[in-house]
């Protein structure tokens, strides 16, 4: 499912990009309130692939050109899955919130205000708005 597929791209960019995204503002991991926004989850989003990436800074650090090699490897399944996805729903990437970072804030932007409104879970993010 795509939010697996998200979460298995963030864990490769958390690699590659190494412990110094880690840090970034910790203390500011909650919301203020209950209240979903898109920076809320995008800011969780991207604390919850920090920490996913933890385990293997651990066990190797510094982070060896292997284990950013099988990440690399790792972020191209899942961007080709998420595009094969695509293809077979019928929809262009620069039709999907996936490959498309207005769309895709935009699509989050939507989410937030239906879990808000109908006290839903978190929604989760678009590879676009995570990836540059």
């Amino acid at each position: 499912s795509e939010p697996i597929l998200l979460r298995y791209a963030l864990l490769s960019r958390s690699i590659l990009a190494g412990s110094s995204v880690s840090s970034e503002n910790e203390s500011d991991n909650e919301e203020s309130d209950d209240a979903y926004t898109v920076a809320g989850v995008s800011k969780a989003t991207i604390a919850r692939s920090v920490l996913d990436a933890h385990p293997v800074f651990d066990l190797s650090n510094p982070i060896r050109w292997h284990v950013k090699a099988v990440a690399v490897q790792m972020f191209n399944i899942a961007l080709n899955e998420l595009a094969t996805k695509c293809q077979q729903d019928g929809i262009q990437l620069l039709d999907s919130p996936n490959f498309n970072s207005r769309l895709g804030a935009a699509e989050l932007l939507k989410e937030c205000r239906e879990a808000n409104a109908k006290g839903l879970t978190s929604p989760h993010g678009f590879l676009s708005m995570y990836i540059l």
